[in-house]
């Protein structure tokens, strides 16, 4: 996902994943409870990867991640 925002200052780049967590310039541009980037990041956690960021003040922001392929020799399946 990518914008043409007011991107994000160095020190709001970790604490924004925290939950609740809004940076004092995003208050006022956008709605919101400062829930969804640290629930992006802990499903794609559960996935084996990360949420990236690449930010520079008054150009955007841009959030992206890879998820590794799935492989199936190591699920066991479930019979019921």
């Amino acid at each position: 996902v990518q914008d043409t925002g007011i991107g994000i200052a160095s020190t709001d780049r970790e604490k924004i994943f925290a939950g609740y967590y809004r940076a004092e310039e995003g208050k006022r541009e956008a709605k919101g409870f400062g829930v969804g980037l640290a629930l992006s990041r802990m499903i794609l956690e559960a996935h084996g990867t990360d949420l990236e960021l690449k930010t520079e003040q008054g150009k955007g922001s841009r959030f992206s991640f890879r998820l590794p392929p799935y492989d199936k020799s190591g699920s066991t399946d479930i019979v019921a």
